[in-house]
């Protein structure tokens, strides 16, 4: 068994895993269980997607204020 098979073939599973760690949520570090969730095809509508973002960009800007703050 070679290092090839211990690389991350999905460039987005491998963003969130380099995010998880840089800020420590171990959750999101395992390749199985993004792997997971990366594999459902989740049926959304445009209003919950437009909240789900709303919701995302409000805790960017908490997550700079914070940093800002230090």
């Amino acid at each position: 068994m070679g290092y090839e098979n211990f690389r991350v073939k999905d460039v987005s599973v491998l963003r969130v895993i380099e995010n998880a760690k840089k800020f420590g949520v171990d959750s999101l570090v395992n390749e199985a269980v993004l792997n997971s969730l990366f594999g459902v095809k989740y049926d959304l509508s445009d209003d919950f997607r437009q909240n789900v973002a709303e919701i995302f960009i409000k805790l960017i800007k908490i997550e700079e204020d914070i940093q800002l703050s230090r």
